[in-house]
C-alpha cells in the first residue's frame, strides 16, 4: 500500500505535473505553474475537491458509486484493457473524501504503469 506522499508523486507524474517541495501539515505538494514560472501553489488533491476534479477530467477517469464503495474506470490504451480500482465509503471516510483517494489512487496506478512527463492524459 501506497503512502498519500507516493500517491500524490504519482498522480503528478500521471499529467506530467512540476512538483516542488512535500509540505507535511498540508498534504501536499507545491507545484509550480504549468507555465513554467517560479510560482507556487498547494495541489492537494487527497483534501481538495477542485483539485481531485481537475485529476479526473485530465485523465479522463470514470466514476461509479455503488452501495459503500466508489469505482474509479480508465481505459488503458497500451494493454487494450479497461482498469479500475475501488475504495471503501464508510463513517471513517465519507463519499467526498472516498472519491478524491479514489482519484488519486487510479492515477497513481496510471502513472505506475505508463508514466507522461508532457503534461498530457494517460495513454
Amino acid at each position: 500500500m501506497r503512502s498519500d506522499r507516493e500517491l500524490l508523486e504519482l498522480a503528478a507524474k500521471a499529467i506530467g505535473m512540476r512538483l516542488g517541495g512535500w509540505e507535511p501539515c498540508e498534504g501536499g505538494y507545491y507545484t509550480y505553474s504549468q507555465r513554467g514560472s517560479d510560482k507556487q501553489t498547494m495541489w492537494v488533491p487527497l483534501t481538495d475537491n477542485g483539485d481531485a476534479l481537475r485529476l479526473a477530467v485530465r485523465l479522463r477517469l470514470d466514476m461509479s458509486f455503488l452501495d459503500s464503495m466508489i469505482e474509479v474506470c480508465w481505459f488503458d490504451e497500451a494493454a487494450s484493457a479497461n482498469r479500475s480500482i475501488e475504495e471503501r465509503i464508510n463513517d471513517a471516510q465519507g463519499e467526498c473524501e472516498a472519491t478524491r483517494r479514489a482519484i488519486v489512487r487510479a492515477a497513481a496506478e496510471i502513472a505506475a504503469h505508463h508514466p507522461r512527463t508532457d503534461g498530457g492524459g494517460h495513454g
